[in-house]
């Protein structure tokens, strides 16, 4: 069976790949410019935090969250250190 390829794009704050052997990872500060494996999805930046906070081995559950939500959500995280 031939191999799958997928282009290189840009890989952005939160990207969720699947690795070759099924794992996925999520990508943070540390994460290459550039790569060509299968994306999940994209964590939004409040969950990136969180994210980078939990312990090596810890259960992490995601779920969708609509673009508008999650943009929303950002706002009042950030409107609450100009108070």
């Amino acid at each position: 069976m031939p191999a799958r390829w997928q282009i290189s794009e840009g890989i952005e704050l939160g990207a969720l790949q699947v690795q070759s052997d099924g794992q996925p990872i999520a990508l943070l500060n540390d994460r290459q410019t550039v790569d060509g494996y299968p994306r999940l999805g994209t964590l939004m930046p409040l969950a990136c935090a969180r994210l980078a906070q939990c312990q090596p081995g810890q259960t992490v559950h995601l779920a969708p969250v609509a673009m508008g939500a999650a943009q929303d959500a950002y706002r009042r995280f950030l409107a609450a250190f100009v108070e």
